[in-house]
């Protein structure tokens, strides 16, 4: 990913952005790691917050994020 452009929430269009995108269409048309990026709120310095969504539904899986009930079975790197 180096040289690569990081996308950011803030430099996307108005109706590209997740919350938005949310607020619009419904849950139905976002990506999981748009939801969950919605959730997080925001990146660190060293990644942004889609890096950080999409790295952890790899990770994890979008179901055993979704059905985690147990907040220290989450990772504690992001």
């Amino acid at each position: 990913m180096r040289g690569m452009y990081k996308v950011k929430i803030k430099d996307l269009p108005k109706e590209q952005k997740p919350r938005e995108k949310l607020i619009k269409y419904g849950v139905g048309l976002l990506k999981n790691y748009e939801l969950f990026s919605i959730i997080l709120g925001k990146g660190t310095k060293k990644e942004d917050v889609f890096a950080i969504a999409t790295k952890t539904i790899e990770e994890y899986g979008s179901k055993a994020i979704v059905n985690e009930t147990d907040v220290k079975k989450m990772p504690s790197n992001i």
